[in-house]
C-alpha cells in the first residue's frame, strides 16, 4: 500500500505563493481604485473557495482513511490535521466578512482591515502546510492506496470547475522544476493535458496580466 504524494506540495506552493501575495497586491491599489480592487478581490475569493474545496476534499477523503490506518501514536496527528481545517475555516469566514466592502470601495482604511484579517490567517496557513508536509504526507504516501489518493484530484477538479482547476493547474507549473512538471502531466488523461497546456496555458497568461503589476505574466 502506498502512493506518490508529491503533487500537493505543487498545490501548496501555490496556496503559499498567491495568497501570501494578497497583502502587496491590496496595499498597491490606489485610493478610490475600485477596478483594480475588484480584480485583487476576485483573486482572493477564488484562492480561498480553493483552499476551501481543498480542505473539505481532504476532510472526507483523506484524513478519515487515515485515521483509522496510522498506528495509535499518529492519531493525534490525524486530528491536528482536522483542527487546523476548522481554525482555517473561521480565519476564512473573516477574510470573507472584510472583503466585500473593500472590492466596492477601494478605500485604503478597508483595505488595511482586509490585509489585517490575512495577517493571522497567513501564519496559521503556513504552519498547517509545513505541519502536513512534513508529517502527514509521509503517512499518506505509506498508508493510502494511489486510486485514494486520485479521487482527490478527481474530487477538487469537479468542485473547482474546469475552468479554474486550469487556472491553478498552470498556477502549479511556475514553481515547478522540470521534472515535477513532467511527472505532474504523466498522471493526467491525454485530453486534460492537451487542455492545460493549450487553451488553459492561454488563459492563465491573460489571467496573470491583469493580476500582476508590472507585466510580469510574460515572463511566467
Amino acid at each position: 500500500m502506498s502512493c506518490e504524494v508529491h503533487d500537493m506540495v505543487l498545490v501548496h506552493r501555490v496556496f503559499r505563493r498567491e495568497l501570501g501575495a494578497v497583502p502587496s497586491y491590496v496595499r498597491r491599489v490606489a485610493e478610490g481604485d475600485v477596478r483594480r480592487a475588484a480584480v485583487v478581490a476576485d483573486h482572493l475569493a477564488m484562492m480561498l473557495d480553493v483552499l476551501h474545496h481543498h480542505h473539505e476534499t481532504e476532510d472526507e477523503l483523506l484524513w478519515p482513511r487515515l485515521r483509522a490506518r496510522v498506528p495509535a501514536a499518529d492519531v493525534e496527528l490525524v486530528d491536528a490535521m482536522n483542527a487546523e481545517h476548522d481554525t482555517l475555516a473561521r480565519q476564512i469566514d473573516a477574510i470573507g466578512a472584510a472583503l466585500p466592502r473593500w472590492r466596492t470601495s477601494a478605500a485604503v482604511p478597508d483595505g488595511l482591515r482586509l490585509i489585517e484579517a490575512m495577517d493571522g490567517f497567513l501564519i496559521t496557513m503556513g504552519g498547517h502546510l509545513d505541519h502536513e508536509e512534513k508529517r502527514a504526507l509521509p503517512l499518506c504516501a505509506a498508508l493510502i492506496e494511489q486510486p485514494e489518493w486520485n479521487e482527490l484530484g478527481v474530487a477538487a477538479m469537479r468542485a473547482m470547475g474546469v475552468d479554474v482547476w486550469l487556472l491553478f493547474v498552470n498556477a502549479m507549473r511556475e514553481d515547478a522544476s522540470d521534472e515535477e512538471w513532467s511527472e505532474f502531466l504523466a498522471a493526467l488523461p491525454p485530453d486534460a493535458v492537451e487542455s492545460v497546456n493549450g487553451p488553459g496555458r492561454d488563459a492563465y497568461l491573460a489571467y496573470l496580466g491583469r493580476l500582476r503589476d508590472g507585466g510580469t505574466a510574460a515572463t511566467a
